[in-house]
């Protein structure tokens, strides 16, 4: 797994990595699609926080450090899709983790786990990518009662990225208990 962050090409001894513009389209096979409060725009550069190359601090530590010297994360939390994308379009590293995932999204037969997002109108951009996409199924995980109100939005919304697929490039929608998935346990 590649995120495309290296060495900074002019401080070898820095205490972060950065993005490798370039050079990452050749191996990167991770994007954060909407930044990372470990991310910061460091000048010219992108810099992620690295817990090894910092002497082991904890990451948190070293946010809130960068937050008290009022640098702050790249990190696209606009309330709006419209929003959002003028945020993602002014980032070349945003820019091209959308390209990324629409790319993913055109892979025909492909399947696409989304797992702990409420698929929210505000993120409308990527339903795009996935609805005018190839992929073949689309795994949506739910946490609790299916038939609570967030949970049964979730499930309308993924349904309608179906529904609104060509016939001939069909999307299946499946759920997934939240409580079953133990990615982070690993």
């Amino acid at each position: 797994n590649d995120d495309g962050f290296r060495l900074p090409e002019d401080d070898y001894d820095a205490q972060y990595v950065a993005w490798d513009q370039f050079n990452a389209s050749h191996g990167q096979t991770i994007t954060y699609l909407h930044g990372a409060l470990h991310l910061f725009e460091r000048g010219p550069e992108l810099a992620k926080l690295c817990w090894e190359r910092s002497g082991n601090h904890p990451l948190m530590d070293q946010i809130r450090s960068a937050l008290d010297e009022d640098r702050y994360p790249m990190f696209v939390s606009e309330d709006t899709s419209e929003s959002k994308m003028a945020r993602i379009n002014k980032s070349a590293y945003l820019s091209k983790a959308l390209r990324s995932f629409s790319g993913c999204c055109e892979t025909k037969g492909a399947a696409l786990f989304v797992i702990g997002h409420s698929l929210a109108a505000n993120d409308a951009h990527i339903f795009k990518r996935i609805a005018r996409g190839k992929i073949g199924t689309l795994y949506v995980s739910i946490f609790g009662d299916p038939d609570s109100e967030s949970n049964r939005h979730i499930i309308a919304r993924a349904n309608a990225l179906a529904a609104g697929r060509h016939e001939k490039l069909p999307l299946n929608v499946s759920f997934i208990d939240a409580s079953t998935i133990h990615i982070w346990n690993h």
